[in-house]
């Protein structure tokens, strides 16, 4: 069912939130711009989204794709204010002011694993500074049309 409450059914057309599947499209477009020489994997995060603190410790791009950023988790500390994640829409500006504004990480980055949406908040914005595009307009431009996945969700 697409809404239970007023029994009302899913069809081939219901459009259903991607969650974390977007994960693998803003890992692709990285490295697809590190491949094109516009970024690196090893990069300092902060040299693209300069308003992130000073952690002390090396923040690389590389970190963030694999987890391993120690970025605390933008929802977890949203949680903190009483608001859950399904309590509002949490536009991407959002989460990277939640995140910019956290003094500290978990942990040393490379020290430890712990899924992050986080660090792929960081990773698509990084995305969007370096390709000047949105995520969804360089994933349509760049992945989606010239695989022909060309629906429009309009």
């Amino acid at each position: 069912m697409a809404e239970i409450e007023h029994g009302i059914p899913n069809k081939p057309q219901t459009i259903f939130e991607s969650g974390s599947v977007a994960k693998q499209f803003t890992a692709a477009a990285v490295v697809l711009l590190s491949l094109e020489g516009k970024l690196g994997l090893d990069d300092p995060v902060r040299k693209y989204i300069t308003e992130l603190p000073d952690y002390g410790a090396p923040l690389t791009i590389r970190h963030l794709l694999n987890h391993t950023g120690g970025v605390r988790d933008w929802g977890s500390v949203l949680a903190l204010t009483g608001l859950g994640r399904g309590d509002r829409v949490i536009s991407q500006a959002l989460a990277l002011d939640v995140i910019t504004h956290q003094k500290g990480l978990d942990f040393t980055p490379g020290a430890e694993y712990s899924y992050s949406n986080s660090g792929y908040t960081l990773l698509s914005t990084i995305v969007e500074r370096v390709s000047n595009l949105s995520l969804p307009v360089f994933t349509e431009q760049r992945f989606f049309k010239p695989l022909g996945m060309t629906h429009d969700l309009a």
